[in-house]
């Protein structure tokens, strides 16, 4: 029986790559994000090329109502999700006093809010079936505090642990859990963020690479996936000096970006 995934945030960068990934191999698929242009264009293209189902859901995860649609939509019509990809996110860089409040709370809303109901709703399901996998896409921001990326690396501390821990509770139901924290991706996030494109951009790995790793680990039962050293050096950096210090550098690199 051919599988089916729900992935997040899949209009651009890391989940637009998941869902051409997860189609390559003869997933059929539900794609969500807010810009429906974007996700049918990605659906027409991966059922011609893959001969798959991929239904487009055009929602606003940061939402209850969205995410209640995104509900009926799925297991509410009978659809078993074996796989979810919790991608949905947004990020901002620059001082958290000039952050909009509207910017905050949305961003906690969509980072966070979101990420656990959807979570939380789909390893429900998961668990009566006594079969899944959930991949929660954090960032290797999780793992220190960082100045100027303030809101943004709280709500991904989040995600990070809310993976981990549930990690654990979830294999007693066959379910496998694993965070995907990645560093700078060739996506929108750094215009999203407000960060320099050119910046941004150097030193970045592909949205290819980051998922291929991924789903490698995936398959391999990890807990936590962090993709290429430079990242997984920036992830250990605690332990070799201290978190104050490690912050205020952290800081200081992503001012030199904006």
């Amino acid at each position: 029986m051919t599988k089916i995934a729900l992935v997040t945030g899949a209009s651009s960068g890391i989940g637009k790559v998941f869902a051409q990934h997860l189609a390559a191999q003869n997933y059929n698929l539900f794609i969500t994000a807010r810009r429906d242009e974007l996700l049918k264009q990605l659906a027409n293209e991966l059922q011609e090329k893959h001969k798959v189902q991929v239904t487009p859901l055009a929602l606003d995860l940061a939402t209850v109502a969205g995410r209640d649609q995104l509900f009926a939509a799925t297991e509410g019509e009978g659809h078993k999700i074996d796989l979810l990809v919790n991608n949905a996110g947004f990020g901002y860089t620059g001082s958290f006093l000039e952050q909009t409040r509207e910017s905050a709370l949305r961003m906690v809303e969509l980072n966070v809010s979101a990420v656990t109901d959807i979570t939380h709703f789909f390893a429900k399901k998961m668990a009566e079936r006594k079969q899944g996998e959930m991949i929660i896409v954090a960032s290797v921001a999780a793992f220190q505090p960082i100045p100027y990326f303030s809101v943004y690396t709280a709500t991904k501390a989040y995600d990070k642990f809310l993976a981990q821990s549930i990690y654990h509770e979830m294999r007693r139901h066959n379910v496998h859990v694993l965070a995907l924290c990645p560093g700078k991706t060739d996506t929108e996030f750094g215009q999203v963020a407000r960060m320099s494109k050119e910046k941004f951009a150097d030193g970045s790995m592909t949205s290819d690479e980051v998922v291929a790793g991924c789903l490698k680990a995936l398959r391999r039962k990890k807990w936590l996936y962090i993709p290429g050293l430079k990242n997984r050096f920036i992830a250990t950096a605690q332990v070799f000096f201290s978190k104050k210090f490690v912050a205020k550098v952290a800081g200081g690199l992503v001012r030199k970006e904006l």
